[in-house]
């Protein structure tokens, strides 16, 4: 069967190594034709992996969507701010397959808009909820539906964001400042959410949640310290955070070293530091999210879900209990196995997947979308409409956060709806 052919908007980290990558393990499913990325050097990157003409290497998206579809779908990698209008402009320029990075956007009126713009253009929306897709989650789904631990009644999960992602991700890099990409309950805990909307299939109607305050400030450096790491830091030798050393450590994460540059090249990181957001001293950076946030949601029925996002464990990873009438699942993302407990006895469910593509949830959810587009399946794990309900969590988790109150799902939706104006792209 032809691959599906597809244009990339946004050859990032993640445009690069997630989406890139799978067209380059799987040619026989998906293929690139084009591309949109504003930095030359990543642009031509990725056109020379997927051997893309120059003709179909475009610098920004005005001059895509100028032309006729180039391709069955376009994958959408960009910054999250960016997320709105390039995915109205992918409808409007008549693509009818799109597979969007999440956040869908970063207001709760705009990611309303792009679902019920998907719908009045009759275009497939999916939503990277890779989570759903992981053997952990995926098995958790089939006990809970067979009935294994009986009526589910409470959840507890917490999201180790790791000691050395969260001060990469969200204090340095892109997801640091809320303004720029939106709250941390959105840009990272959106996941969590869906899990739980999904493995409960009920909606939730009231969120509660709430913070610490912030670690990385400068109140807490270890003594005086320059704006940049680069810049002659006394505390190099000491500080975990030193970036020309964490950036061209062997054991640092290449995911990590290809935010700073794409070639992962030592000598180049070294050279871009001083300019680069990934070269601010850790403590001195205007990151503005909060690195422990706990969240209580309250679903129909009266199920209870209890959530903590924190960043101190070395681990990156995810842990989970389900409660339920008959027994409870415990399992974690790291561990490669999940225990199932009932009638005085516990089971082992030995699970497998590669932590770089979060345990295999980012190949199986973007073959379901290009599956989805042949015809081989008519339902897919994921759609619009169930991410949508996740990041309305998000958003009222958020809300709950900063005004100490419990925020009820319908008032706090139907309140921010009122107050959008549509963008207007055709």
């Amino acid at each position: 069967m032809k691959p599906v052919d597809a244009v990339l908007i946004g050859a990032g980290q993640r445009g690069m190594n997630t989406f890139g990558k799978f067209a380059l393990t799987r040619p026989e499913s998906l293929n690139y034709v084009a591309v949109v990325e504003p930095d030359k050097e990543k642009r031509d990157m990725f056109g020379e992996h997927h051997d893309i003409p120059d003709s179909k290497r475009f610098a920004n998206c005005d001059t895509l969507f100028s032309k006729k579809p180039l391709a069955e779908a376009v994958v959408i990698a960009t910054p999250d701010r960016m997320h709105y209008e390039n995915t109205l402009c992918a409808f409007d320029a008549g693509y009818k397959h799109v597979l969007l990075e999440k956040p869908i956007a970063t207001s709760v009126a705009h990611c309303i808009e792009i679902v019920e713009r998907a719908k009045q253009a009759r275009a497939r929306l999916m939503i990277m909820h890779e989570m759903r897709y992981t053997p952990l989650f995926a098995s958790i789904k089939l006990l809970i539906d067979s009935g294994a631990v009986g009526d589910v009644k409470k959840i507890n999960q917490t999201e180790q964001v790791g000691n050395w992602h969260f001060p990469h991700s969200y204090v340095r890099g892109n997801w640091g400042n809320k303004e720029e990409s939106g709250p941390v309950a959105l840009t990272k805990c959106c996941h969590d959410f869906d899990i739980f909307h999904w493995l409960v299939g009920k909606p939730c109607k009231k969120v509660k949640s709430w913070s610490k305050e912030l670690f990385f400030r400068e109140a807490n450096a270890p003594g005086q310290v320059p704006a940049r790491c680069t810049d002659g830091c006394s505390h190099k030798k000491t500080c975990p955070y030193y970036a020309p050393r964490l950036y061209t450590a062997a054991k640092t994460s290449p995911k990590l070293k290809a935010h700073v540059h794409p070639s992962q090249d030592h000598e180049v990181i070294l050279k871009v530091l001083p300019k680069s957001p990934y070269g601010k001293c850790i403590y001195k950076c205007d990151n503005d999210v909060p690195d422990y946030q706990e969240t209580d949601l309250e679903f129909e029925d009266g199920l209870k879900v209890h959530f903590v996002m924190e960043q101190e464990d070395p681990k990156c990873t995810r842990k989970i209990e389900v409660v339920g009438t008959k027994g409870r699942i415990t399992g974690s993302l790291d561990a490669g196995e999940l225990f199932v407990y009932g009638d005085g006895k516990k089971r082992r469910v030995e699970l497998s997947g590669d932590p770089a593509e979060h345990w295999g949830g980012d190949p199986r959810l973007i073959q379901d979308f290009v599956s989805a587009i042949r015809g081989m399946t008519t339902q897919v794990r994921t759609s619009a409409e169930e991410a949508l309900h996740s990041h309305l969590i998000a958003f009222a988790a958020e809300e709950a956060r900063l005004t100490g109150k419990k925020v009820d799902m319908e008032a706090f939706v139907e309140k921010e709806r009122r107050l959008h104006v549509p963008l207007k792209t055709a």
